[in-house]
């Protein structure tokens, strides 16, 4: 953008420059400026030149810088600790002396709530 801004600019002042008068408001006065000189020559060699640098600004390649490849980053790991499973020891009961007869206590595995019960089962 800044390279066109600096182009319309400089475009305008060569065409001011090739546009100026002689400063005799018209008629034959005599002197250094007076009649026809060529003046035309010296702005139309500035504009050649100025407008090949503009041009040549413009129209220099341009290269984009290489693309910038990032790798994902690794995904997380996550750890979890292996299950622990406690079991309550066997609780030792007092026999009982009021048994039934062909009957006898022993400690059983009750599934439901994972622990060790005292059941009465037959002989």
């Amino acid at each position: 953008m800044k390279k066109l801004i600096l182009a319309v600019v400089l475009a305008t002042m060569a065409s001011t420059a090739s546009a100026q008068h002689y400063g005799n408001r018209g008629g034959y006065h005599g002197g250094y400026n007076s009649g026809y000189r060529g003046g035309w020559v010296g702005p139309a060699i500035g504009g050649l030149i100025l407008g090949g640098v503009v041009g040549a600004a413009l129209s220099a390649p341009y290269y984009a810088p290489p693309p910038v490849y990032y790798s994902p980053p690794p995904p997380p790991v996550y750890y979890s600790a292996p299950p622990v499973y406690y079991s309550a020891p066997p609780v030792y009961v007092e026999p009982q002396t009021n048994m039934p007869s062909g009957y006898h206590y022993q400690q059983m595995l009750d599934p439901a709530c994972n622990c060790y019960k005292t059941v009465l089962v037959p002989n």
